[in-house]
């Protein structure tokens, strides 16, 4: 019987001896635990995308006036949202963006975005009502319920150059321009 077990733990221990001479023997900084777990292959998903947002209005003869500004640095394929509300001579519009970067072959990067504008308009304006208000006399007409006035959603493909996207609403034309640079070392 104890020759049983001698000759049972003599073969696990020939078993494990083959597997380590098979086995690699060097470590490698790959074989962490303390590196970043990816869902794909490539270690471009694991750098961040630095995005920079403009939000104009563009004036059919005056110079072009820059409503909002925004950087914000974003981790590969996560989402960012923003959203921006102006005073009009009509209401408040707001606008309001989605974003997803991702990094693509050849240091392109893919821009997936939304871009919904909702208006929500005085109600009761009169002419004397607003003048009042414009002159500090009277408080701010009340505003109506919000109506999307435009939705849009595409993916476009960036490499250098800024993205651009006018949207005219009534007589009023806005852009929105988008500049993203992959944080790569």
């Amino acid at each position: 019987m104890p020759w049983r077990l001698r000759s049972h733990a003599l073969s696990r221990l020939l078993v494990f001896a083959a597997a380590v001479a098979v086995s690699p023997t060097e470590v490698l900084a790959t074989d962490s635990l303390s590196r970043p777990i990816a869902t794909s292959t490539r270690d471009a998903e694991l750098w961040p995308v630095e995005l920079r947002l403009e939000l104009i209005e563009r004036g059919e003869e005056g110079p072009e006036r820059i409503l909002e500004r925004r950087r914000v640095v974003v981790p590969d394929g996560h989402r960012f949202a923003w959203e921006t509300s102006q005073f009009t001579a009509r209401g408040l519009r707001t606008f309001a963006v989605a974003m997803v970067a991702r990094h693509h072959l050849d240091q392109a990067l893919e821009l997936e975005y939304e871009l919904e504008v909702s208006e929500a308009e005085y109600q009761g304006l009169t002419w004397s009502s607003y003048w009042l208000h414009r002159l500090g006399l009277a408080p701010r007409p009340a505003l109506a319920d919000k109506a999307l006035r435009f939705a849009e959603a595409d993916i476009v493909s960036l490499r250098r150059a800024p993205f651009h996207h006018s949207v005219t609403i009534g007589h009023e034309r806005y852009e929105i321009r988008v500049r993203a640079t992959s944080l790569r070392g």
